[in-house]
């Protein structure tokens, strides 16, 4: 909700309402792309919670959003939602780049990855050859970051995955 939006300044609540188990608890895994294949190719928004929902805020493009809900013995099912998230050109990317750093000194890793991915993916190409240091520094922050989890690698490699794409995107 809602099934469209603005690139960067929506704030979509995705759900997975109404799930049942007799194996509780359940858990949920988010995840989005820009066309559904296999699981690997999409970009998780977060890690496994108990919550049915989360909020973010997606990259421009006809998005797929996916949740995985697992029992707690282990079965599981998936359930696609497709969103159109268009272009915000009003951009900053000074501002979204303080975000970004807030995120990581306040420790929240997750919501630094977001950001990043997010306009990673939704900056016009000439913004992206500009301001692609600027990105990469911001990749590093996270790499650097003391508290070297899986959670915390995962989210590194869908940063860096996500300035590949935009890179992929501008020699097109």
């Amino acid at each position: 909700v809602p099934s469209s939006g603005v690139a960067l300044s929506t704030n979509f609540k995705i759900m997975a309402e109404n799930w049942v188990a007799e194996d509780l608890p359940l858990s949920y895994v988010f995840y989005y792309s820009w066309y559904y294949q296999d699981p690997v190719d999409a970009t998780p928004i977060g890690s496994p919670m108990n919550s049915p929902f989360v909020d973010t805020i997606l990259p421009e493009g006809n998005i797929t959003v996916r949740v995985d809900v697992a029992s707690g013995t282990g079965a599981t099912t998936a359930s696609l939602a497709s969103v159109l998230v268009v272009p915000d050109r009003s951009i900053n990317i000074l501002s979204i780049s303080k975000s970004i750093d807030q995120n990581i000194l306040r420790g929240d890793v997750e919501g630094a990855n977001v950001l990043l991915s997010a306009a990673t993916a939704s900056v016009d190409s000439t913004v992206l050859d500009e301001h692609r240091q600027a990105f990469l520094t911001q990749i590093e922050a996270v790499a650097d970051n003391s508290i070297q989890t899986p959670d915390v690698l995962n989210q590194l490699s869908s940063a860096v995955r996500n300035v590949l794409i935009g890179v992929r995107r501008v020699g097109s």
